[in-house]
């Protein structure tokens, strides 16, 4: 099993870079059951605040959404 850093969730979700797509495609690896991963309450709530710290409230809620639903 592999922990899924907040880290990982942010450069997912906030970097247009190599680091970012390399971040999207591990995520991916783990919701198609190709890479076992688990993460924790303390992960969604600083992706979060990053997230809102970075885009503001409304997007912050659209960009965190699909963590919520999966």
């Amino acid at each position: 099993m592999n922990y899924l850093d907040s880290n990982l969730i942010i450069y997912a979700i906030l970097d247009d870079t190599e680091t970012g797509e390399w971040s999207r495609n591990i995520l991916e690896c783990v919701q198609n059951a190709e890479i076992p991963g688990c993460t924790s309450f303390l992960t969604f709530d600083e992706v979060y605040y990053k997230v809102k710290k970075v885009k503001g409230y409304t997007e912050k809620i659209e960009l965190c959404a699909p963590l919520i639903s999966s």
